[in-house]
């Protein structure tokens, strides 16, 4: 119950920070009326339009980030006896990237999240399915990345978006639950190769200082046992981060 609360919490917190940046955007895009508005130079570091923010050129940029894991997909199942599912769950980043010249860059980004898995067993024939939790399973990862920003505006853009192509690994730890009358069911860790797709944007406050939009698709195959069909996973991760730029 305190795993999806935290979770609607934090749904509530990214729409609310995406509105908030609807507003932003709509009004650094707004012509200036007054042109003394215009030439005013800001004593904060906040990001004016107008200004040369400096975070287009090549150079490391940091990034933390808080999200949410949206699994898009069953896990695995065995005919219409077994199936395996995981639940929503807040998850935790953290990305190292380094931009070229042109808008090419190269991305390490890896994190973590808890996920609960919960199995449905169809016991006898025409039953309903009986639903098991096998409780929260350490879920994390970790990909290189191929990024591209075009330049949208140079040096004066607020709003910067990019996209992302690259792959990884992700891995999930065990986890077990007693059936009762001696009977147990339980899922092995493993290690499984990952396809990493995204895109997102940079909203810019300062010459070192970022906001990050990320949805990242992460691709991969669960490890069948001990089911018979395994299916290809879509890990959804939205995320917000916040950063800083070394250039």
């Amino acid at each position: 119950m305190n795993t999806d609360r935290s979770i609607a919490y934090l749904r509530r917190f990214l729409a609310a920070a995406l509105f908030g940046l609807g507003i932003f955007v709509f009004q650094a895009v707004t012509p200036r009326v007054a042109l003394a508005q215009e030439s005013e130079t800001w004593t904060t570091g906040a990001a004016n339009p107008g200004d040369d923010l400096g975070q287009q050129g090549s150079g490391f940029e940091i990034a933390a980030y808080l999200g949410v894991l949206t699994p898009l997909s069953t896990l695995a199942n065995q005919g219409d006896t077994l199936k395996a599912e995981f639940t929503t769950a807040v998850s935790y980043g953290l990305g190292l990237d380094y931009w070229f010249s042109g808008g090419f860059g190269l991305g390490v980004f890896g994190g973590y999240a808890q996920p609960e898995m919960t199995i449905f067993l169809v016991e006898d024939a025409g039953s309903f399915p009986r639903e098991l939790k096998l409780g929260n399973v350490d879920y994390w990862y970790g990909v290189l990345t191929a990024m591209y920003r075009p330049n949208l505006g140079g040096n004066k853009a607020i709003l910067r978006p990019y996209f992302l192509l690259g792959g990884g690994i992700k891995s999930l730890g065990s986890s077990a639950i007693d059936l009762g009358d001696g009977e147990a069911f339980s899922v092995e860790s493993s290690t499984k190769p990952v396809l990493a797709l995204g895109a997102g944007a940079h909203l810019i406050l300062s010459k070192s200082w970022f906001l990050r939009l990320d949805v990242r698709d992460l691709v991969s195959q669960f490890d069948p046992e001990p089911f018979e069909d395994a299916k290809v996973q879509n890990d959804l991760f939205t995320s917000i981060g916040f950063g800083y730029a070394f250039h």
